[in-house]
């Protein structure tokens, strides 16, 4: 999957560990499945990778709302 981004020879040259890129994905995918009632969207940008680090330096999360 992250070798088809259009991004993806940026990501290469650039050194990133595409193992852990993919490991943040998933469990961004995880949150998003679990919580799937509750999120209508999540949007991170940039997300800065930095050795086993990852930083996500803006984001929004819209939540539904639930039944009362």
């Amino acid at each position: 999957m992250i070798q088809e981004l259009r991004g993806f020879p940026i990501l290469k040259s650039a050194g990133i560990d595409l193992d852990h890129l993919a490991g943040v994905i998933l469990r961004f995918g995880r949150l998003a499945a679990d919580m799937s009632p509750q999120i209508m969207e999540i949007d991170v940008n940039p997300l800065i990778l930095s050795g086993s680090q990852a930083t996500a330096v803006d984001g929004l999360m819209v939540l539904r709302e639930l039944p009362t």
